[in-house]
């Protein structure tokens, strides 16, 4: 058996350090590498996808907000019975003579959770202040009140006043 120098030993240990360096480098090393440099391109992306969905949950608060809104106000929708009663002293309060009005209040089952009311308001020898007086308080009061028509006409140097409401309630189960 032929002994090997220790020139032969450095250098066959030199050989196997690099062959183990150059096999660390390609087997681990380089594709680590590649990863970084792709995660990286991808950062911007990334970045922009953030930005977009941080908007989208401010869209989705926003609206979560405005759901809420409309909750609260779900909750202040007056019932036939309490709706007269609230016009009545709406009159009485704006000095309309009640004998002037003509008061017409419908509801309807539009599905099994939802129904409608419609109010029907004829007012007669009515100024257009009182008018305006009449509608701000309705809008103040009563923001689930719509107004779907309103018809002035001029008979004989008086007004002759139209309004129908609408209101739509999600029905009590």
């Amino acid at each position: 058996m032929k002994t090997i120098s220790k020139k032969e030993k450095k250098l066959a240990m030199t050989a196997i350090i690099v062959i183990g360096c150059w096999f660390s480098y390609s087997a681990l090393l380089q594709p680590a590498l590649a990863r970084m440099e792709t995660l990286q391109r991808r950062i911007p992306e990334k970045n922009k996808e953030l930005e977009l969905l941080g908007k989208t949950c401010a869209k989705i608060k926003k609206l979560e907000k405005n759901l809420q809104q409309v909750h609260s106000q779900a909750e202040q929708f007056l019932s036939d019975v309490q709706l007269e009663k609230a016009l009545n002293e709406l009159f009485k309060q704006l000095a309309i003579d009640v004998s002037q009005v003509f008061l017409e209040i419908t509801s309807k089952k539009i599905n099994e959770s939802y129904s409608s009311t419609q109010t029907i308001i004829e007012l007669n020898n009515v100024t257009m202040k009182i008018l305006f007086e009449f509608l701000s308080n309705v809008e103040e009061k009563y923001p689930t009140l719509l107004i779907q028509t309103l018809n002035i006409t001029n008979e004989n140097q008086s007004l002759k006043i139209k309004l129908i409401f609408t209101q739509i309630e999600k029905s009590n189960q």
